[in-house]
């Protein structure tokens, strides 16, 4: 278990949310989570938050080492802590499976979760640890980061976390349709190039360092707030040589 400070007021709900806070384990404490204090409701300003440290400091920075992602329903009022709390658990597990589903596919490391206990107030939150390939893009983190919350929508296939990698991107394919909520609108544009653009991992994205990747000027002077997945795959990016580059390579390797 890790433990996390949150110094700032939060104000109790009634109402679930979903927050995403950037932090990652100390050195010297490695059961401690650095602080901090900024809040995102929003995941593409969550992985935003990547691409100004990356860019502010250098790509070796301890932000991005590997891909972390405090994730959070809030803080409830009352007694409903513990049953938020085991909400918070068991969805971030679906989250997790469909993130190792896609990372066992391609034979890349395993995302992890674990508990955390706010030490100054009761704020539920829950700590997922993935591999440092998920940080090399905004697009590839721009995947993971719905995967951290994905897990709490209740249209995902029943038997979930029985189905085989095969049967659960064409059942997410299916049940997203059925969703009325961003994540599957999301899932339903992008589930079906989320193979092909992992499995081209080593063609897109080798040769530069992570600093590159990141890199704003690819955008043309663009924003890099809603630069995610479903802009790449759909042909909206701005960064233009990426989308090229990506049809060109699935198009001459004939990846589905």
């Amino acid at each position: 278990m890790f433990t996390f400070n949150h110094s700032r007021g939060w104000d109790s709900s009634n109402y679930k949310g979903k927050f995403y806070i950037h932090t990652y384990p100390l050195a010297t404490k490695k059961d401690e989570l650095r602080s901090n204090d900024v809040v995102d409701s929003c995941r593409e300003f969550f992985v935003r938050s990547y691409r100004k440290k990356i860019n502010k400091e250098d790509s070796f920075t301890l932000w991005a080492r590997k891909a972390y992602a405090l994730f959070s329903f809030g803080r409830p009022k009352g007694n409903m802590f513990k049953n938020w709390q085991l909400d918070l658990k068991n969805g971030s597990e679906k989250g997790l499976y469909i993130m190792n589903s896609f990372e066992k596919e391609h034979k890349w490391p395993q995302t992890k979760l674990y508990q955390v206990k706010c030490t100054d107030r009761n704020i539920t939150m829950i700590f997922f640890i993935g591999p440092r390939k998920w940080t090399t893009s905004p697009y590839l983190m721009s995947i993971w980061s719905l995967c951290v919350r994905i897990g709490h929508n209740s249209w995902l296939p029943m038997q979930l976390m029985n189905l085989d990698h095969e049967n659960l991107v064409r059942q997410l394919a299916i049940t997203s349709k059925t969703g009325e909520n961003s994540d599957a609108n999301q899932l339903s544009k992008t589930i079906k190039h989320w193979d092909p653009f992992m499995s081209l991992y080593s063609d897109l994205f080798s040769g530069q360092n992570r600093k590159y990747h990141w890199d704003i000027s690819h955008l043309k002077g663009f924003s890099d707030r809603p630069e995610g997945i479903i802009k790449l795959v759909d042909g909206t990016t701005h960064y233009k040589a990426l989308y090229k580059k990506y049809n060109d390579l699935r198009e001459r390797k004939k990846t589905k």
